[in-house]
This record gives C-alpha cells, sequence and structure tokens, in this order.
C-alpha cells in the first residue's frame, strides 16, 4: 500500500462515521469529494459489468428511509447480510441464496413486515396450492416459536419441500434459528420436471429418514419436516446440496469463501452498513458525496472478495507446499479506502460482476439487466407485499427453451423500454426488436 500522503492529494474523503468514532479522524478526513473525483466512477457504472448493475444503493437508500421502528443495529443487520449474500452469489458463486429474517412470538418477519400476511393474502386470492403454502408455513411458524428461548443448539430448525409449479424445477426451503431472534432461509433449487415427484419424493426421505413421502405436491407443502439445531444440521444441509447436484468440492468452496468473507471483511461490511444508515438518518437526505462514498466502500470490499477467491486457489497450492495457509483479516481505515479509491480512479481494470448462480427471488418482470432490482432490502420488501417467497421462487425468472442453445425470458428492455421475449445465449441476454437489438451480459 502507498503511504497515506501519497493518496490524499488525489481523493479526500467524505466520512460518516459512527458517533463513537467522529472525534477520532481529522478535519482533513472529513472533507468531501470534488466533482473531478467523480469521472471515474460515473464512467464505471454506465459499464454493463458494473457491480451496481446488480447491487443498487440508491434502493438500500429506499428501504432505510422507510425503515420506520428500526432500530441502528437491526437496520445493520439487513445491510449486511445483503451485502454477504450479494458477494456469496456474485463473487463466491455459492449454489444457493439466502434471506435472513427475525422472529419472535409473533412469527416470522423482515424488517417489521410479517411474512405470514403474505401467505394469508395469496390464500384469499390463490387456489389449493396457495391454501397448502399456508399450512405448510403456519407448522413452520408454530413449531419454531416453541422453542425460540431453548438453548441455541435445540432449537427447531425446517425443511420445507415446494416441487415444481410452473418449470421444471423445485426449492428446498431451510430454516436455520441464527440466535438472539435470527433465523437465515437457504433456498436450494432442484431440477424436476413438473409432471414427476421423484426429486422431491427423494429428498424428502433423505431428510425424514423414512420411506414415505407426500403422494401430490400439495401434500408436500402442507408437511414441512423438522430437526434440532444440534442434530447433524450441517450434515443434513450437506446431504441436501448432493442430492440435488452439488458437489463436495463446491460446498467446501462456498463454506471456506464464506467463513472467509466475515473474518477479513467483517470490519469493512459493518462500515458500509453504517454509512449507508448515518446518511440518512434523521431524515436526511444523502447527497452525492455520501452516496459516492458507500459505492467506493462497496466496490473496496469487492475487490476484496475477489482476491479472497484467487487466494483460494492459489492458497491450495501453498497448503501443499507448506503445510497451511491463511487468508489475513482486512481491517478498515479510511486511509487503506483512499488507497482503493486512487487504484480504482488510475486503473481501467476494475471489478466487474456476472451472476453466479440464479438467485431465487429475481424478478422475471424486471428488465434486461436482470438482478439490478433484487439485490436490495427494498426489493425484497416489495416483493414480499405481493407475493409469498414460496411462491416468489416458483413465479418469478421462468426461462422458456426455444432450443438446444438459447431460451428466452418475458421482461421490460431498460433500452427501449417495451416488453420483450428477450434471447438469451452464449452469456448474453438481447432484445429481439430490430429497432433495439442491445445486450447485456446475463449468467444465470
Amino acid at each position: 500500500m502507498v503511504a497515506v500522503a501519497e493518496y490524499r492529494s488525489v481523493l479526500p474523503l467524505p466520512v460518516i462515521h459512527p458517533s463513537s468514532l467522529r472525534t477520532l479522524h481529522t478535519l482533513e478526513q472529513r472533507s468531501t469529494l470534488h466533482n473531478s473525483s467523480y469521472e471515474w466512477l460515473s464512467a464505471y457504472e454506465k459499464r454493463p459489468d458494473s457491480i451496481f448493475s446488480y447491487y443498487s444503493i440508491p434502493n438500500e437508500i429506499t428501504f432505510l428511509q422507510k425503515a420506520e421502528g428500526l432500530t441502528h443495529e437491526r437496520k445493520k443487520y439487513y445491510i449486511e447480510e445483503n451485502v454477504r449474500r450479494f458477494l456469496a452469489e456474485f463473487v463466491g458463486k455459492v449454489p444457493y441464496t439466502t434471506i435472513p429474517y427475525e422472529m419472535d412470538s409473533q412469527g416470522f418477519s423482515y424488517a417489521n413486515m410479517h411474512v405470514m400476511d403474505s401467505y394469508n393474502n395469496a390464500t384469499l386470492l390463490g387456489g389449493e396450492r396457495e391454501q397448502a403454502e399456508n399450512v405448510g408455513f403456519s407448522q413452520i411458524e408454530a413449531e419454531m416459536i416453541q422453542s425460540l428461548h431453548a438453548p441455541q443448539e435445540l432449537q427447531t430448525t425446517a425443511f420445507w419441500i415446494s416441487p415444481p409449479k410452473i418449470a421444471d424445477y423445485g426449492f428446498v426451503f431451510v430454516m436455520k434459528p441464527e440466535g438472539n431472534g435470527k433465523v437465515k432461509e437457504y433456498i436450494l433449487r432442484y431440477p424436476e420436471k413438473q409432471t414427476d415427484l421423484t426429486k422431491s419424493s427423494q429428498l424428502y426421505q433423505l431428510i425424514s429418514q423414512d420411506n414415505l413421502a407426500p403422494q401430490d405436491t400439495n401434500s408436500f407443502l402442507r408437511s414441512p419436516l423438522f430437526g434440532k439445531l444440534g442434530e447433524h444440521f450441517d450434515f443434513d444441509l450437506h446431504q441436501i446440496m448432493q442430492m440435488i447436484g452439488i458437489s463436495n468440492e463446491k460446498i467446501e468452496q462456498s463454506r471456506n469463501f464464506e467463513m472467509r468473507v466475515d473474518q477479513k471483511l467483517g470490519s469493512w461490511i459493518a462500515q458500509f452498513a453504517n454509512s449507508i444508515i448515518m446518511a440518512t438518518e434523521h431524515g436526511r437526505t444523502p447527497t452525492v458525496e455520501d452516496i459516492a462514498q458507500c459505492k467506493l466502500l462497496l466496490l473496496s470490499i469487492y475487490q476484496q472478495a475477489q482476491e479472497i477467491v484467487s487466494l483460494q486457489l492459489y492458497g491450495n497450492a501453498m497448503q501443499e507446499l507448506i503445510g497451511y495457509f491463511d487468508i489475513p483479516q482486512s481491517r478498515f481505515s479510511w486511509d487503506k479506502l483512499a488507497g482503493y479509491a486512487t487504484i480504482f480512479a488510475t486503473n481501467s481494470n476494475l471489478p466487474t460482476a456476472d451472476a453466479g448462480s440464479c438467485p431465487a427471488l429475481e424478478d422475471g418482470n424486471a428488465s434486461l439487466d436482470p438482478v439490478a432490482r433484487y439485490i436490495s432490502n427494498h426489493d425484497i420488501i416489495t416483493q414480499l407485499r405481493h407475493s409469498t417467497p414460496e411462491s416468489i421462487a416458483q413465479n418469478k425468472n421462468v426461462l422458456t427453451q426455444d432450443n438446444k442453445t438459447d431460451k428466452k425470458l418475458d421482461c421490460t428492455c431498460p433500452f427501449c423500454n417495451e416488453k420483450v421475449s428477450a434471447i438469451i445465449s452464449d452469456g448474453k441476454i438481447t432484445c429481439p426488436r430490430k429497432e433495439c437489438g442491445k445486450s447485456a451480459p446475463y449468467a444465470c
């Protein structure tokens, strides 16, 4: 890293500090960005592979502005979990997605919105499947509430199998207590024909350790399975991943990546959350400088996460030679952030993003930029207000197969603003209209 003095003349940083740290920083560090400092960032954001095509900081700001009744710590929890999910899917290429919930005696909630409400609304508007979803989720809530205050190893875990609905894949939803009223939901997709319940039955038998399995889709939805966190939960989750086709190597890589992100980048992710929260506190409207700083923070985090992946590959070779390898912790500092700003401003090789997995809650009616309105808490809440987690996973982003190489996605083209059946081929999604014909990267 270059000396601090070499950075400050290039990019004096705007600083949004937690109140406990404000007195520790100099007036020089509190200075704001000049407009000229934005030129590289503005140019980068226009690239189709910019990470901001997938993670929407303005939408996170909207979430925080509307997050009535959430304490600073609870806001921080949702922002940090969202960043971790983003890094896992887009850098670590983990083969699942996760959603963080809170739980109390009233059941599951997401930022004070009761998840059961979405199931009740769906039941009023839907049919037999929606009624079965309601019954199943009600059981999950009731069982997990009962053990809410038990020692963590005795708290209830839930496994919920959702067979295919309108496409040739189903989902396993796994609810894992994280302590302090937090629950993480793992969403794993598995291939299965709509007319065939073979894989769903195999998963049910594996989890239940019983040869019997439900005979129809709605019976699966009405029959969640339960265990205890201390009773081989990791082993069970590992077996489920294996059965749906995820290799042992990929499972191990994914877990190592998530562990190393926590170890190395925990203080950076916390600073990002604090910065974006404080930019909106007490009714503040974030300034251009506030938003630019948050973007710089996220870029720096993303860059370091990419380094973790590279070091994982390099580390395997080193381990064979010297018997051990570890990735050092990266403590956040404003000087280090200034260093990344200088590197980004002078280097065209900025971080690029491709979707590693197909997130289960992508919005099929979104733009050709398929996840741009997804990677933010605001978008999760917006979707949950209109549909259940189970229905969102089943209904959204349904692809239709045209031939062996091309697929289509019904969406709105962001370039011509027309509803189209976009063509997916060779890692790109393309507007089929002759008047438009523009493309964007697409990795699902």
